[in-house]
């Protein structure tokens, strides 16, 4: 069976591997706005408020209009404990829309 995709993975130019007679995912190929820091002019920041505390998906609705971006949320930050995360209070980048959907889509 192979693995498929949709147009929001984080896997979607990841190329799949055999391993141990199963077909999965190879290396992560971060996105190019990933790759680095990102620049000052191309991001903003967001201070989360108690209702988006732990909810990468619901700012990744409010931000590019669809949950399924909310990995993208938790690389830009390179948050390493996600459950629980972004915390209330806490200032997050939010790498914009239109780059977002122009790198990454």
């Amino acid at each position: 069976m192979a693995l498929s995709t949709n147009v929001y993975s984080r896997f979607r130019t990841t190329r799949t591997v055999l391993q141990d007679g199963e077909e999965v995912w190879g290396t992560w190929n971060r996105p190019n706005l990933l790759k680095g820091e990102i620049p000052q002019n191309q991001r903003a920041v967001i201070k989360v408020g108690s209702d988006r505390a732990g909810r990468p998906d619901l700012i990744s609705l409010d931000v590019y209009g669809t949950t399924k971006l909310d990995w993208l949320l938790i690389a830009a930050n390179n948050a390493t404990d996600v459950f629980n995360w972004p915390r209330s209070g806490t200032v997050i980048i939010v790498p914009p829309a239109d780059i977002v959907l122009g790198d990454v889509l």
